[in-house]
């Protein structure tokens, strides 16, 4: 079984995953390399705090999410 935590930014998916990691000996918790997308934002002087912004923040983190999402179903299962 996989569990994929999705939301919105500091609603607290990385906090519930790092619980899971401490407390639940028997999940294996992996973590998303975000470096491009916070690249990106930085790069773009995005601003979470600017409506417009926020939006657009979030689509980049949601296509990185379907990029992942393509390329996981791409790869054959052992």
């Amino acid at each position: 079984m996989i569990l994929s935590l999705q939301g919105c930014m500091a609603v607290g998916k990385t906090t519930a995953a790092r619980y899971l990691e401490q407390h639940c000996q028997q999940v294996q918790v992996c973590f998303e390399d975000n470096a491009a997308v916070l690249a990106e934002i930085k790069q773009r002087g995005l601003n979470k705090n600017s409506y417009a912004d926020y939006l657009e923040i979030q689509r980049l983190f949601c296509a990185m999410s379907c990029a992942a999402g393509r390329k996981q179903k791409n790869t054959p299962t052992p």
